[in-house]
């Protein structure tokens, strides 16, 4: 396809087909355009920034990209102003710069992976515009509340969603083992986050200052938690940490900068849960948490509320 092949024609849908390897610049440029069907393979030019293949196309509401895909380059489907939700198969392995650029009503989008797919452009806002992880919450749009990762990636980078402060609601594979550091530092909309299954390690910063996080579930085969993976979560109130997890420093992961609260930690030991006398757990409340204060914890005279152990 040629620049401007089809501009301000009177069309609702178009097919992109799977040997599509160029589309020019504004060549779909139509404000009757409603539907666009993906399935180039391997196409690797859709107009420049300044006029992309579908520039100005705002009434497109639904985008369809098959699994025959497996690269999106640069710019291709920037300004559909109208998509509200994309779904990136997990057969792309490539995915490039702004390429979602001034998707504005876009509030769901799923991924196979974060960034471009390679080793060096690996922060969520690289797809929408943004060239450096301190730009994440600059290119993304307002409405841009929820991301899926779907693909089954072990590694979630550092810088990953830092200062992407518009999302909500981020679902990952349980094939992730580790979470970067700053991973979702300062994602101060983010608030409730369940660690994906196979995560054995948090690393330091990794959730600081997401200051809606009220809740955070662990999994069991959770190893180690590094400092100050969860400082200034002022809306974390409660907190339980797995048996088998190691704590970098239990006065640095979780510091908060607050002046009044009640904070509770909980800890699980399973051990053997065929013997009743191999099952317990227990809670910790600080009320009226001070900053800076040190607390010292003796389990000597804790209330006791046993249950039954339905163990056989």
């Amino acid at each position: 396809f040629r620049n401007h092949d089809f501009r301000n024609c009177a069309i609702t849908e178009i097919v992109i087909p799977e040997g599509v390897q160029s589309i020019g610049s504004s060549a779909f440029s139509s404000n009757s355009l409603t539907k666009i069907s993906y399935y180039a393979s391997n196409c690797y030019y859709a107009g420049d920034e300044n006029a992309p293949a579908f520039y100005l196309c705002s009434n497109v509401t639904e985008l369809v990209i098959h699994d025959t895909v497996k690269s999106l380059p640069n710019n291709v489907f920037s300004y559909l102003t109208a998509v509200s939700e994309v779904v990136v198969p997990n057969t792309v392995t490539h995915i490039g710069l702004s390429a979602f650029y001034k998707c504005e009503s876009l509030a769901t989008i799923t991924l196979p992976f974060v960034g471009d797919g390679g080793e060096n452009n690996i922060h969520f806002g690289y797809i929408f515009g943004a060239k450096k992880y301190e730009l994440n919450s600059t290119y993304l749009s307002a409405s841009l509340a929820n991301v899926i990762i779907a693909n089954d990636i072990d590694y979630l980078p550092s810088y990953a969603f830092y200062g992407c402060n518009q999302i909500v609601s981020i679902s990952l594979p349980n094939s992730i083992k580790e979470i970067g550091s700053y991973c979702f530092s300062g994602c101060t909309s983010l608030a409730q986050f369940n660690v994906p299954n196979d995560v054995v390690s948090i690393d330091i910063y990794a959730f600081s200052n997401c200051s809606s996080l009220k809740a955070i579930n662990f999994n069991s085969r959770l190893i180690y938690i590094d400092d100050y993976a969860f400082s200034n979560c002022t809306s974390l109130t409660e907190v339980v940490i797995p048996d088998n997890t190691e704590v970098s420093d239990k006065s640095n992961c979780f510091v908060n900068k607050i002046t009044s609260h009640e904070l509770t930690f909980g800890k699980e030991v399973t051990g053997n849960q065929g013997s009743k006398e191999k099952y317990f757990k227990f809670t910790l409340i600080i009320t009226n948490v001070q900053a800076s204060n040190t607390y010292d914890v003796n389990l000597d005279d804790a209330e006791s509320n046993p249950s039954p152990n339905t163990a056989t």
